[in-house]
């Protein structure tokens, strides 16, 4: 060999050399961990080999086995990337599991941690429900703790464990408490589980956003004359990773403070939530393309200074036409109600465009969002005055240009059928016309009247398709064809409730009958196959004159909700996920629908946009989801031409979905909206296609098969909760509620019932109308020659 082959075998042997310190050092770990459990007693471990490894390099594995997350120990070994484990019994019904590679390079990191339910419960499990809300801030440094809250339905005891996590937390097994400190900026995903003895189980996950700064953005906002303008939401949005936002709400004196602000560039915004002023990003701009960035150092302090300028309303126009019925004659009895589009879709629908209104669609999300909060604390002097309220009311003749409004928010100011800043109410005259003055905007229409179904502009049963009325002028043609409504004495009645706090929920609500087929939007014949309503400031809710059929129901929440439909199992997004309500002539109560609130962590400016269509035809009223790590992060409506945007969001990877009852969903998208480098919004755009489907929620011609008495829901529960039964047949119902000792306390069916599905509310009261204490209850149902008793628990 000659010297310079000698040359490239010693670079080779290097390079191998190198190749192998460099694996040394970066060894990754067993991946894609999987426990299968098998008769209820044997758990099949398998995985896949660490990545860059050949076979070759892995000497054997080694499995390791715990009932908890802190009491792991070795349990085996084996070359194979399978692994067959019979725990022992009497300990635990729930093993966690994981490997790690021993290879001639040393041990490799362990793999993911898996679980394995041995429980074999898979259908009377216990029921366990995480109520408690995660803080989703940090900062590096500080210690972050988090109490999770858990409840059983069998009463029985909770132990707590961590899946993923950041390195160094911790969760207390008993306690439920989290506690970790973080060392590094950034977003941390978390999973927890609540494991119950009696076998149920639930998993909560979230994302912390962890700042390393500690500087101070402060400052004032005053009025052209030098005031202090108290009640202003200042928002800092991060351009630069890892993106996080901030907020604060100035004093009576106009100032305000934010603490820890991570180190980076920021845009800054001032929206006035009370007075009549027009909002604006830093420095007095009312754009995003023209405003200035914030440079914000690791420590000290950033003062920031707006200088509001006053809202000028826009011309006034008039808007007319008429309400009729089908046949043509004047509705003499008839309201209308013209509905600011921005309030009234709480800036769902924008279509990330700016129509010229006040504000854009996530100034009306944090609109609505404290206008609510107002409501719900009883906070004293109201928070919304401006645009149209600071300036005057439109009462019952249209604008009035008098006095700015104050006092505290109600419902009405978030109700389309009250005249409110937002909503425009008139009367029409003996022919059945009407003619209001409004200000230049977008607006949706409804027209009432007593006896017919309520209509949206242009001939739609439903706000979620109501068409845009865009004002620049006078407009005219806003006319309506009511459809009578038959007198019928079925309805359906519930509550919309917040899942986490169980408090009311104010929203409007939506109940789709399948007997309409497929609802198409050319089809005005099936325009009685969709009924809505609003609930009150508790989120009750009622539905009257419902004809017989199955219905599902949907709550669309005013504020920072996800839209869920009514369900037996909890909150669900998804159209045939839904639990069918069945009417025939009966009051159905206790429908009581759970939604969920959207993060605030996603919070930024950049949107993800597109159309929905079926064939060539946009849809609207189209529902579009995007979750981040695991949870819808926000939703957005499509419009009369199917378009849609997602608005408000930080950069990040998003799952998107759609639904649209009567229509088939695609399969969920992957978008990734982001910014430029130069601080810009750069958003992502997915379209959808949709077919129509039948909106088949339960078969009204088809009776069950079997009897079946299902859980109550919720449960644990305070003070109602729902019982749902089948029918196969016409059968003689007893539903019953007895106590612990097996007395009993309630009887609340006691007669002959048709065949179908129906539910029950009990209201936690005894025989005699007196409350019963905290405690586990027991409910029987008695049908024919069936029975069957379930558990539940009142958690006062």
């Amino acid at each position: 060999m000659t010297r310079k082959d000698w040359t490239r075998v010693a670079l080779v042997g290097l390079a191998f050399m190198l190749l192998a310190g460099s694996l040394q050092a970066q060894m990754f770990p067993p991946f894609g961990l999987r426990a299968q459990v098998e008769n209820g007693t044997n758990v099949k471990l398998s995985w896949s080999k660490p990545f860059l490894m050949d076979r070759d390099d892995i000497q054997y594995y080694k499995i390791y086995r715990g009932s908890s997350l802190s009491s792991f120990a070795l349990l085996d070994s084996t070359r194979d990337v399978s692994y067959a484990d019979t725990p022992p019994t009497g300990v635990s019904l729930f093993w966690f599991y994981y490997v790690t590679a021993v290879t001639r390079f040393g041990q490799s990191p362990r793999s993911n941690v898996v679980l394995a339910d041995l429980s074999g419960q898979t259908g009377q499990r216990d029921r366990v429900q995480i109520i408690s809300t995660p803080p989703t801030n940090a900062s590096v440094g500080v210690p972050y703790a988090y109490q999770v809250v858990a409840v059983s339905r069998d009463s029985a005891a909770i132990r707590f464990y961590l899946g993923h996590r950041p390195a160094g937390m911790k969760i207390d097994s008993t306690s439920g408490m989290v506690q970790w400190t973080p060392i590094t900026s950034g977003r941390f995903s978390v999973e927890l589980f609540a494991v119950s003895s009696a076998g149920g189980k639930a998993k909560q996950e979230f994302v912390i956003h962890v700042a390393a700064g500690h500087a101070v953005v402060q400052g004032t906002v005053k009025d052209s004359t030098g005031a202090g303008v108290n009640r202003v939401l200042i928002t800092l949005l991060q351009i630069t990773a890892p993106h996080f936002s901030y907020q604060a709400v100035t004093d009576s004196t106009g100032a305000y403070r934010i603490e820890n602000v991570d180190a980076g560039r920021y845009y800054a915004r001032a929206l006035p939530l009370k007075t009549q002023y027009l909002p604006q990003w830093y420095n007095g701009v009312r754009e995003l393309r023209d405003a200035t960035p914030i440079d914000v150092p690791d420590s000290g302090s950033v003062t920031v200074n707006f200088v509001l300028k006053p809202f000028v309303p826009p011309a006034l126009y008039t808007a007319s036409g008429s309400v009729r019925d089908t046949s043509g004659a004047p509705i003499t009895t008839a309201w209308v109600y013209i509905i600011s589009k921005g309030m009234g879709f709480a800036g769902h629908m924008d279509a990330g465009a700016d129509d010229g209104s006040w504000t854009k669609g996530d100034d009306w999300r944090n609109l609505a969002d404290d206008m609510m909060d107002d409501m719900l604390n009883h906070m004293s002097g109201g928070l919304l005055g401006g645009i149209m309220g600071a300036l005057g009311r439109h009462d019952d003749n249209g604008w009035n240009s008098g006095n700015a409004w104050s006092g505290e928010p109600t419902w009405n100011d978030l109700s389309f059928e009250q005249p409110s800043r937002f909503v425009t109410r008139t009367h029409v005259d003996s022919l059945g016309n009407f003619s209001v003055k409004v200000l230049g905007g977008s607006y949706i229409a409804l027209a009432t009247a007593r006896g017919y179904m309520n209509q949206y502009y242009d001939h739609k049963t439903n706000f979620l398709e109501a068409d845009t009325i865009s004002v620049a002028g006078n407009v005219t043609g806003i006319n309506f064809n009511l459809v009578k409504v038959s007198t019928s004495p079925g309805s359906i009645s519930g509550r919309v409730i917040d899942s986490t706090t169980l408090s009311g929920v104010m929203a409007r609500v939506l109940a789709f009958n399948n007997r309409g087929a497929i609802l198409s939007p050319l089809d005005r014949s099936n325009a009685v196959r969709v009924y809505t309503t609003e609930t009150d400031s508790t989120g009750t809710y009622t539905f009257s004159n419902l004809p017989p059929g199955d219905y599902i129901i949907l709550a669309v929440p005013a504020g920072r909700y996800a839209p869920s439909f009514y369900s037996t199992k909890g909150i669900t997004h998804f159209w045939k996920d839904a639990a069918p309500v069945t009417v025939s002539g009966n009051s159905v109560i206790g429908i009581n629908i759970y939604v969920k609130p959207l993060p605030i962590t996603t919070a930024g400016f950049t949107s993800i946009n597109g159309q929905v269509v079926a064939g060539s035809t946009g849809i609207s009223g189209a529902l579009v989801y995007a979750s981040l790590d695991g949870n819808v992060a926000a939703y957005a409506l499509s419009d009369n031409g199917g378009r849609y945007a997602v608005s408000g969001l930080a950069p990040g990877t998003y799952l998107l979905a759609v639904d649209k009852p009567g229509y088939d969903p695609p399969s969920p998208a992957t978008a990734a909206p982001t910014y430029t480098a130069n601080g810009a919004p750069s958003p992502s755009s997915v379209d959808f296609t949709l077919s129509q489907s039948v909106l088949s929620v339960g078969n009204t011609e088809t009776t069950p098969e079997t009897y079946a008495l299902e859980q109550n829901y919720p449960n644990p529960f305070n003070p109602t909760t729902q019982i749902a039964f089948v029918l196969p047949k016409t059968s003689h119902v007893e539903l019953s509620a007895y106590n612990i000792i097996g007395q009993k306390i309630a009887t609340l069916v006691s007669g002959v019932m048709d065949a179908g599905t129906h539910h029950v509310t009990w209201d936690a009261s005894d025989n005699r109308g007196v409350s019963v204490p905290s405690g586990v209850y027991f409910y029987q149902l008695k049908a024919g020659d069936f029975t069957a008793t379930r558990k539940m628990l009142l958690l006062r």
